[in-house]
């Protein structure tokens, strides 16, 4: 029996697919909080607040010499220092990746491109610090979709092993229409969508910061009350798309928006220049998802060929499931959550021993 053990171990070791597998396990239970003995794991060194590239600051977890790995986290207040966003890189790091969560402007919950630019600059300098190898891209929620528009830039494209998002959204007019009617639109068909209250007003500011600088002060205003009567006919477009709840109106509406708006929602949706991308797709999502759409995921699967996905039922966006819920949805979740992270760590195991 002590022989079959070793060889099991052994040949764990030896294959680099199954040594991922054998590492996800113990990344993901950790990623959540979940002690689990790791007498393998690498040592990690932490250095907060390191200056990566022009611009570009965050935090590097590092094991020594090992595949680069950027991590992204969502329009979590904390950014890179939410405690969820922590547990995963000090786990990926355990598990030999040079782990490196820039702070993103994204945590204050508007959309700057130059957020985009960091995460290029990120990829970049992450690639040079390795000697030159690909780095692997994984993004939470909105931070996710973020990495993906960073992953489609020629500048950082070719650089990129893969990209991996969990609860990230694919066409942000979608979510725009998810939030504000409770239901999308997927292949010509309705889709009704639970989402939650927070959820519009974080959608609401978001908007506002994509309007023309001088009209957001009205247009927010506006919203407030839900009073459009001082706002100029551009703006009165962009409060009843926001305002709409027929979700079969959400695009007809959308397109007497301001061209300028109508095109900066374009700028911030992977869908865009989603046909740019090189590198593998994994994606993750709940369909119990209160922030972004699982409709989401379906675009990503149908745009990019390969691309691989996996639908949990009872996580809460990128929240493990709460209390309530069934062991045999634990089970259910746990194992796709573990294809997952198997999937991420399986793409750069092979070139490191």
């Amino acid at each position: 029996m002590l022989a079959l053990l070793l060889a099991v171990v052994v040949l764990c070791i030896a294959v680099p697919p199954l040594r991922a597998r054998a590492k996800a396990a113990a990344v993901l239970a950790r990623s959540v909080g979940i002690p689990f003995p790791r007498p393998f794991a690498q040592r990690v060194a932490v250095r907060r607040g390191v200056l990566l590239a022009p611009d570009v600051r965050g935090d590097l977890y590092s094991p020594g010499p090992a595949p680069p790995l950027l991590l992204v986290s969502g329009a979590t207040p904390q950014g890179a220092e939410d405690p969820r966003l922590v547990r995963v890189a000090r786990a990926l790091a355990g598990a030999r990746r040079q782990v490196f969560a820039p702070q993103l402007e994204l945590r204050h919950q508007t959309f700057q491109w130059s957020d985009e630019v960091r995460l290029v600059r990120s990829i970049r300098a992450l690639s040079r610090m390795e000697g030159g190898a690909k780095v692997g891209v994984v993004g939470f929620s909105y931070g996710g979709s973020f990495c993906l528009l960073a992953a489609e830039d020629p500048a950082a494209s070719h650089m990129v092993a893969f990209v991996a998002v969990f609860g990230s959204f694919d066409d942000l007019l979608g979510v725009v229409q998810g939030i504000t009617t409770g239901a999308t639109t997927y292949r010509g068909r309705l889709v009704p969508w639970r989402t939650v209250p927070e959820a519009r007003s974080t959608m609401n500011r978001a908007a506002v910061g994509l309007a023309p600088a001088g009209e957001r002060a009205a247009l927010s205003s506006a919203l407030s009350p839900g009073d459009p009567a001082a706002l100029p006919p551009d703006m009165r477009s962009v409060f009843d798309l926001l305002e709409n709840r027929d979700p079969r109106r959400t695009y007809p509406l959308a397109a007497r928006t301001p061209p300028s708006f109508l095109a900066t929602l374009r700028l911030f949706s992977p869908a865009t220049h989603l046909r740019m991308l090189r590198a593998p797709l994994f994606v993750m999502q709940s369909e119990s998802d209160p922030a972004t759409p699982p409709t989401e995921a379906l675009r990503f699967r149908d745009s990019v060929p390969g691309a691989r996905l996996i639908l949990l039922r009872w996580f809460e966006h990128v929240n493990p499931p709460g209390t309530g819920t069934p062991v045999s949805g634990e089970l259910a979740d746990g194992w796709g959550a573990w294809r997952f992270v198997s999937w991420v760590l399986a793409a750069q195991e092979r070139f490191w021993p």
